[in-house]
């Protein structure tokens, strides 16, 4: 049994694989004692894993709390996926490759595993990033841009009046400030998905939209002329292939 991790900007997800098969898993806020002893609690029920491999795009002083307690269940090391020139049969674009996040590289080798390619990948979290990987299994690029709650937090954070944004049904127009930050910036998401897929497209014909990330069902169910495909798994695919081969 191989531990995979999946450390994102806001949340700790973790999934355990045998032999690339994904089995049980679960996400917890990051930060604080609270999101350790939750995974302590899961983690202690598990038999110990052959390799933690994780994938970050925190800063790396903060996974001291994390190695420590990995450490402490199973006396292992954990070990951090980072981006290389080829990997698995898929070609980096990146002159620099170690600069390409590895969460994203980690997508990517789970879309090509998968036999997805050629595909457009759309990860939807804190940041959204969509990347090119045609049918030889060479990346060819892509682009970064505020996810939707980074965007809503960057228009409410100075608004000391106003109360939380809560998700619910958008009105076609919005008559309050709380209302009409929800709609904008669920409509420029979308509207900047779209764009996004669009110039990918027209670079490169034929590719499957594949979707991740936290709000990816918001994005499968808003733009069904693009035909997403939901892949809620990608990034621990591509971990669970790494672990399998060794690292």
């Amino acid at each position: 049994m191989n531990l995979l991790i999946d450390i994102g900007n806001s949340r700790i997800k973790w999934r355990a694989a045998e032999q690339r098969r994904l089995q049980l898993g679960d996400a917890v806020p990051r930060g604080g004692q609270d999101a350790l002893q939750r995974l302590k609690t899961a983690w202690s029920s598990l038999p110990a894993p052959d390799t933690v491999l994780a994938t970050s795009v925190a800063d790396p002083a903060s996974h001291a709390d994390l190695q420590a307690l990995v450490s402490r269940l199973w006396r292992r090391d954990m070990q951090f996926l980072t981006s290389v020139p080829e990997q698995l049969g898929v070609r980096n674009a990146y002159p620099i490759p170690g600069n390409l996040g590895p969460d994203r590289w980690a997508a990517l080798l789970g879309a090509w595993v998968r036999g997805l390619a050629p595909c457009c990948i759309v990860d939807a979290g804190t940041a959204v990033t969509i990347d090119v990987l045609d049918c030889t299994g060479q990346y060819r690029g892509g682009m970064i841009f505020a996810g939707l709650g980074l965007s809503r937090r960057a228009l409410t954070e100075r608004a000391h009046r106003l109360p939380p944004i809560v998700d619910g049904d958008l009105p076609p127009l919005a008559t309050d400030t709380v209302e009409a930050i929800r709609l904008g910036t669920t409509e420029a998401l979308i509207g900047a998905v779209a764009r996004g897929v669009q110039r990918c497209r027209q670079q490169h014909r034929d590719l499957r939209l594949l979707v991740t990330g936290g709000d990816a069902e918001l994005l499968v169910g808003s733009l069904p002329e693009l035909e997403p495909q939901l892949h809620a798994d990608l990034v621990f695919q591509g971990l669970a292939a790494v672990a399998e081969e060794g690292g």
